[in-house]
């Protein structure tokens, strides 16, 4: 009788150790799919602000030479800036 008993608390401590690990699998599983979508959407935001630079000379109908010539500088500033330092924008 006295070996069941201890058969039983053995059975007990082995299902709530396989508990425990399934639950830190499942919270690890669960916090980097939350941190994946946090990456991803900082990543659209950073294309989004780069691309508005750009979109701002798209709807008009008269454009200055002033307005291209600072598209052209812009762009030259902008190529300059990724060969230099090619983490600060990441493309998707």
């Amino acid at each position: 009788m006295e070996n069941a008993s201890k058969a039983l608390i053995i059975a007990a401590e082995v299902l709530i150790g396989v508990m425990v690990l399934t639950l830190g699998v499942y919270l690890y599983v669960s916090f980097s799919q939350t941190a994946n979508e946090v990456v991803e959407k900082t990543a659209e935001q950073q294309l989004i602000q780069f691309n508005t630079q750009y979109t701002v000379y798209e709807d008009r109908d008269n454009l200055t030479i002033y307005d291209v010539i600072n598209v052209i500088n812009l762009a030259k500033e902008n190529n300059i800036d990724i060969e230099n330092n090619e983490s600060d924008i990441r493309f998707i």
